[in-house]
């Protein structure tokens, strides 16, 4: 991470998980899905294999 754009991040206090979110969405299950355009919501799901 050496661009310039995170150089104020302090990464080990992300991975101590010291950083407060500037945003946490509230959910109320595993299938709300009201954070996402419908554009996407609307998809066809397609099951694929793993590579």
């Amino acid at each position: 991470m050496e661009h310039r754009f995170f150089a104020s991040i302090n990464w080990q206090d992300v991975v101590l998980k010291k950083l407060v979110p500037p945003f946490k969405p509230q959910v109320t299950s595993e299938i709300d899905t009201r954070y996402f355009d419908d554009e996407f919501t609307a998809q066809s799901i397609t099951i694929t294999p793993p590579d």
